[in-house]
């Protein structure tokens, strides 16, 4: 009996292992966009992104790190003799008859959707999300690791929008999953101005809208890494400093240079919220974050200063007077604009507030619009009121009901109000939070972000004892 259980004690510390391997790897290559497309879909003779099925590299780790987590689990209660199975089921009932409501109801989507590989493809994604969430909160890895390997990850994806914008050519690269992109060619994000057409960063993701969403998301990482590495010993201490630096240039550049104004205004008001706490409450934070905003704003000014046309055409809406020149920059206010008439008809006329089904609002313009080309068939840009017109309005208050309890649970201390202001600010003008796997993890590591309290009365170290 004995030998038997320190068998079972051996297997769970191995797979306990696996699973911190698995998921800080999973953490590091979040930002790399290489997938496998088990099934890919069309609509308007044209590839459909929304309603293709496909499984990212880090959907794959993900899972890994979760199968060993299950073992590791299930050997140790095995272990004990502890009744796990009949454990986990009271707790699904306890605990999950709003989340099973809103499964329920996705599900009886499937009916009218118009589309449903669009829906298959969105909850297979939405499951890896969930236990990538589910994973984090259970890991007992040191809270710096996590936040490393997420802000190293996010890190290079800035360095790589770094290189696209100064080149002005982005190369096809298999193993990142990026796609060629020229400022010239048709399709490709860009900031047109009276003289020539600018090439957005994309960094390694499939827009620069949804890169500098995840910088802002990387620079929280690196403000909650600075106020944590204060127990960093003085060997390792200046490599801490020098990460730090580099990392907070590599991700503030990448938000910049991505020219994404939600982005912008996230972090902005997300920045704001921050110094708020620290004069009222969180004083012993105030030289990590000024630092840290130091930083930020330095590589404002000088990427703005050596780039100042693009700059000037992407802040043209803070005109007084009519700016003329900006082509790209009126047409995408105007398209935002008529979007608010496409989701009435859709959500209200067309399905009479049941929703289109997840992942099929873009199906159900293609229907208004049978003539359009599959890249004008956009999403609805509000997160929101996107989520409202594919749930349907039983599904949108289930998922509401869902929020508004993580939030009273998590989300009430300082810190978190701080990074959910930031995020709610962003959702209100993009779409892929909802739409797009990337945009999904983004939701999943903000929430994370969310119910790390922080504790530490003491700041790293950066330039000097």
């Amino acid at each position: 009996m004995k030998e038997q259980k320190a068998l079972y004690n051996r297997g769970a510390r191995i797979f306990h292992v696996l699973m911190n391997v698995f998921l800080v790897l999973a953490c590091v290559v979040l930002p790399f966009q290489t997938r496998w497309i088990i099934v890919p879909a069309f609509l308007h003779g044209g590839y459909w992104e929304y309603g293709t099925i496909s499984l990212y590299a880090s959907e794959g780790i993900v899972w890994c790190a979760f199968v060993a987590w299950l073992f590791a689990d299930g050997l140790k209660k095995w272990n004990k003799q502890s009744p796990w199975l009949q454990e986990m089921m009271h707790f699904l009932i306890r605990r999950w008859w709003v989340r099973g409501g809103v499964m329920v109801w996705i599900v009886l989507q499937l009916l009218w959707a118009p589309r449903t590989v669009a829906e298959i493809s969105w909850l297979i994604h939405a499951m890896s999300v969930f236990v990538f969430y589910v994973l984090l909160t259970k890991s007992q890895i040191q809270l710096k690791v996590i936040i490393l390997a997420i802000a190293i990850g996010l890190s290079f994806a800035g360095s790589m929008g770094i290189e696209q914008f100064g080149s002005q050519h982005i190369e096809a690269n298999t193993v990142l999953g990026i796609s060629a992109q020229k400022p010239e060619d048709g399709g490709v994000s860009v900031i047109e101005t009276p003289i020539r057409r600018w090439l957005r960063a994309y960094g390694t993701y499939p827009h620069p809208n949804i890169l500098g969403g995840m910088m802002v998301l990387g620079l929280f990482c690196w403000l909650l890494f600075f106020i944590l590495a204060d127990d960093l010993v003085d060997p390792i201490d200046y490599w801490g400093r020098l990460i730090g630096i580099v990392g907070v240039i590599a991700t503030s550049s990448g938000l910049w240079l991505s020219f994404s104004r939600s982005a912008w205004l996230g972090w902005l008001t997300g920045g704001i919220c921050v110094w708020v706490v620290v004069v009222i409450k969180k004083r012993h934070w105030f030289i990590p974050v000024l630092k840290w905003t130091a930083i930020s704003v330095v590589v404002l000014v000088v990427v703005s200063y050596a780039f100042d046309e693009p700059f000037r055409a992407r802040t043209s809406f803070l005109a007084r007077e009519p700016v003329y020149g900006y082509r790209l920059e009126n047409q995408s206010n105007v398209i935002r604009m008529a979007q608010w008439k496409e989701a009435y008809e859709i959500g209200i006329i067309r399905t009479f507030g049941a929703g289109t089904g997840v992942g099929n609002y873009t199906a159900w313009v293609g229907i208004i619009y049978p003539s359009l080309p599959v890249y004008n068939l956009q999403p609805f840009h509000v997160t929101l009121l996107l989520m409202l017109a594919e749930l349907g309005l039983i599904g949108f208050i289930g998922i509401g009901v869902l929020v508004v309890q993580w939030i009273r649970r998590y989300g009430t201390h300082a810190w978190a109000v701080s990074i959910l202001i930031g995020f709610a600010v962003m959702s209100v003008f993009d779409h892929y939070w909802w739409t797009l796997f990337p945009g999904m993890v983004g939701v999943a590591l903000f929430a994370w972000l969310m119910t790390q309290k922080i504790s530490t009365q003491v700041q790293l170290r950066i330039f000097g004892k």
